[in-house]
């Protein structure tokens, strides 16, 4: 079956002005969305920052120590005149290793110092919140050595009223024992009468 003259060219038509219309609104919605993204209304989602080197685990309290003391050293050694880039990843680490769980001479005031100097070189590894905790941990500490050095006094004065009632409750036993004997005496000299 063959379609009228006019029926054959109208749909044909009709079929192009269709895709026309398509592909021009497809690349209006196109350039639409471009011109969002490159004017910044359509933001890509920020890397997160990387996360603090984690804290060595299991390392002795000779290790802390003689790391600390290696890398507090490697930072004396970078002049002022050197690119910053070692600088950053020192103070870092010396902040980690101050505040280490295994350092029995922890010290969250030097941790502090040290993340604030790298925070100072510009640097965000997540260091806000860390020294907040840090902050927060420095300050139950001094509260913990006042309250320490306290139970240690108290300890000492409950000790010594302690040994002064052992030696008075010895010297009273003492006395007892004296009594009951002295009772005993006296009673036998009573019968003897």
């Amino acid at each position: 079956m063959a379609l009228p003259p006019n029926q054959g060219r109208t749909g044909i038509i009709a079929r192009a002005r269709h895709l026309a219309f398509f592909a021009v609104t497809g690349s209006l919605l196109s350039l639409i969305v471009c011109v969002h993204i490159l004017s910044g209304c359509v933001t890509p989602t920020p890397k997160p920052a990387p996360a603090p080197a984690p804290y060595p685990e299991n390392m002795p309290a000779e290790v802390i120590a003689d790391e600390i003391a290696g890398t507090e050293k490697a930072l004396s050694e970078i002049t002022d005149e050197q690119p910053p880039g070692q600088k950053p990843g020192l103070f870092l680490r010396l902040a980690m290793l101050y505040a280490h769980p295994d350092n029995p001479d922890r010290n969250y005031s030097r941790a502090i110092d040290y993340l604030e100097q790298y925070m100072k070189l510009g640097k965000t590894v997540d260091a806000e919140f860390t020294l907040s905790l840090l902050t927060r941990l420095s300050k139950c500490q001094i509260v913990n050595k006042k309250a320490c050095a306290e139970l240690a006094d108290r300890n000492e004065e409950i000790e010594k009223n302690f040994q002064a009632l052992a030696r008075e409750n010895l010297q009273l036993k003492q006395m007892i024992e004296k009594l009951k004997h002295l009772d005993i005496q006296l009673e036998k000299k009573r019968k003897a009468f």
